[in-house]
């Protein structure tokens, strides 16, 4: 591992159908993504302006999540020096 293939390894390889050229070939076409830009979204300034101002309430814990106290010195932990 880490080096190139050689004697019978290279033959076994060489001889696969989507080994051409010296490199692996799709056999088939993968389809093409969306462009990521399109004229009817936002600039990104508008989108980083509607990020800064917050998030709605909603997305907000209705009450406080309650916050464990570790003691992870006298736990037993063997330091990490």
């Amino acid at each position: 591992m880490g080096k190139n293939p050689e004697g019978e390894t290279l033959k076994r390889i060489e001889a696969l159908p989507n080994y051409k050229n010296g490199a692996f070939q799709n056999h088939y076409q993968l389809p093409q993504a969306e462009p990521v830009a399109t004229a009817n979204r936002r600039p990104g300034w508008l989108r980083l302006l509607k990020f800064l101002k917050g998030q709605p309430k909603s997305v907000l814990p209705s009450k406080s999540i309650a916050a464990v106290d570790t003691e992870l010195v006298n736990s037993g932990l063997k330091s990490l020096q």
